[in-house]
């Protein structure tokens, strides 16, 4: 695969000061895109090969009404604090302390509760979202894997800001963990995404075919990701 180098900027607009820049050198890109990145707050420049930090930022000046118009209209971030609610795998749950208790974080009757003091209740959600979600990809992993007949190498979880999932040539499987806040249907089709890479290291058309054989057909989730999946970086800390 193709390495990506990264770098982060900020750009100066009227009104909204500083706003924070991450421009991605692609080899795989075709063209210069612009996009909202709602993990920072800020854009995402992704530049072809050849393309200059220097392009971008004039593009980005250009464009300073688009940006300020999209970056405004980004919803409030979520803290993942009591009071608040949190989607897991379709559920909506609201967040509840339970300071007398001492079990950790378990969902209960469509609440998410945790123990202890509040002041530790987003750290304490977050690391439980993280646990679950690598135990969820896990499970799932190992299910597609064994029915194409191929073995699957660690699977970790992180909060990855430019793919929900990726594979390496040694098996490994990585995932957003903000996935588990996704639809059931949209987490389970990206782990058959990446577990299909397992054998077809591409996306060609035998790739499509057995990500069809593993899941069935992934237009609706795929969509879904475009349309809200930059949405679940509102959830809790900033990646």
């Amino acid at each position: 695969m193709t390495a990506e180098k990264v770098e982060d900027l900020e750009l100066s607009l009227p009104d909204l000061g500083f706003v924070p820049v991450r421009v991605r050198h692609s080899g795989r890109a075709r063209k210069l895109r612009l996009k909202i990145a709602p993990y920072m707050d800020g854009i995402e420049v992704v530049l072809p090969q050849g393309a200059t930090k220097r392009v971008a930022m004039s593009l980005l000046r250009q464009n300073s009404d688009w940006v300020k118009h999209h970056l405004t209209a980004l919803p409030d971030r979520v803290p993942l604090i009591s009071g608040n609610w949190v989607p897991v795998m379709g559920r909506e749950l609201l967040i509840r302390n339970a300071p007398e208790a001492k079990r950790g974080v378990w969902e209960q009757g469509g609440y998410l509760y945790v123990s202890g003091d509040a002041e530790h209740t987003e750290r304490r959600v977050a690391d439980y979202l993280k646990k679950r979600a690598r135990k969820e990809a896990a499970l799932r992993a190992h299910t597609y894997a064994e029915r194409i007949g191929k073995s699957v190498g660690r699977v970790r979880v992180r909060d990855t800001r430019s793919r929900w999932g990726s594979c390496t040539d040694t098996g490994n499987l990585m995932f957003s963990w903000r996935l588990l806040m996704a639809p059931a249907n949209v987490f389970d089709y990206v782990i058959a995404h990446e577990v299909a890479h397992l054998r077809e290291m591409n996306h060609s058309a035998q790739f499509w075919s057995l990500v069809e054989e593993l899941f069935g057909n992934s237009e609706r989730e795929q969509r879904w990701l475009k349309q809200f999946g930059g949405g679940l970086h509102r959830y809790g800390p900033q990646g």
